[in-house]
């Protein structure tokens, strides 16, 4: 288990995954492709990025420097499977912090994370919007595959959070989650694209059913899907008020951790990388039958207090009790 850090992180990202052959070389470049700033999402400009983006490679392999913000950051190949699938970027510099869940196997869900997260870093970092930046990553993933990198069907969930200031910006693809942890209650932030989801909003199935339904697994959005020309992204926007963190996952935690499981975590009064290495534990503990990614990224120390007429929930609010110890 990783150890606990009591301080701001400076760092780089280290790769999780080990990767071998004409991917590694493939995935160690980054691109030079910059793309209109204004430009719409929309299927041309994502092929024409993707294109570009494939042809066109530079040196210099990616490396994330960090600055002193706090934040906490960890993944774990879980308890069954032989590889992890997931990939991550912490990017403080940026302001930017993605989950991705790849899809397909080993040799391609792996690599469908990887080229995902690496794309839509580099083009935030080149001014493009970053749902536009996710938007074109789900052509550049089917081409790949196309073109003999990772497999034909290999996809990714992701869940992407830009921080500017204390203003921030969630994208999010499939069922990778983005949570808001307020004054000891957690709040779903994001809005799972998944069959589960659906049944659901139609009200055919109770939310007490959906952790353990026989589609629980089915998302009917992903990076890469061979079955659709245009993925259409959640969004949303809001401000990250004094005291408040942004939990970011894959479905390895929330498919083992109940949110009222992962709220009584937070409620800790310890560092944001012992609370994310606890949620890891958690996931482990309950079976850890997928890959887990946590990341949790603080308000900045200079972040407004939310106003008290601001109650605004936008899903799911559950409150963290403290265990008891029975005397």
């Amino acid at each position: 288990m990783m150890v606990a850090r009591a301080r701001a992180r400076r760092r780089k990202l280290s790769t999780k995954v080990l990767y071998s052959g004409a991917h590694a070389d493939f995935l160690a470049h980054l691109s030079q492709v910059r793309a209109p700033a204004n430009a719409k999402p929309s299927i041309g400009l994502a092929q024409s990025l993707a294109r570009a983006w494939l042809r066109k490679l530079d040196l210099t392999r990616s490396l994330f420097t960090m600055t002193n913000i706090i934040y906490g950051d960890a993944t774990h190949v879980g308890c069954v499977r032989e590889s992890n699938e997931d990939f991550y970027c912490a990017d403080a510099d940026l302001g930017l912090w993605l989950v991705a869940d790849g899809m397909g196997g080993h040799e391609a869900g792996e690599v469908a994370s990887r080229i995902a997260v690496d794309f839509i870093r580099e083009h935030v970092h080149k001014g493009v919007a970053l749902l536009d930046a996710v938007a074109s990553a789900h052509a550049v993933v089917r081409m790949a595959a196309e073109q003999g990198l990772g497999q034909v069907g290999m996809g990714a969930t992701l869940v992407a959070l830009k921080l500017v200031g204390s203003d921030y910006e969630l994208v999010w693809v499939g069922d990778s989650r983005a949570y808001l942890w307020s004054h000891g209650a957690l709040t779903q932030l994001t809005r799972d694209h998944s069959l589960v989801q659906q049944l659901l909003d139609a009200g055919q199935i109770e939310p007490e059913d959906a952790a353990s339904h026989p589609y629980r697994n089915c998302v009917t959005q992903a990076l890469g899907a061979a079955d659709i020309d245009a993925i259409e992204p959640g969004h949303m926007s809001g401000t990250l008020y004094a005291g408040e963190r942004v939990l970011l996952c894959s479905d390895g935690l929330t498919g083992e951790v109940s949110d009222s499981e992962i709220a009584a975590v937070l409620c800790e009064e310890v560092d944001e990388q012992s609370l994310v290495d606890q949620l890891i534990a958690k996931a482990l503990e309950f079976g850890g039958s997928d890959n887990v990614t946590v990341l949790l990224v603080s308000a900045p120390a200079d972040a407004p207090c939310r106003p008290v007429e601001d109650e605004t929930i936008p899903l799911t609010k559950v409150a963290a009790r403290r265990a008891v110890s029975p005397n």
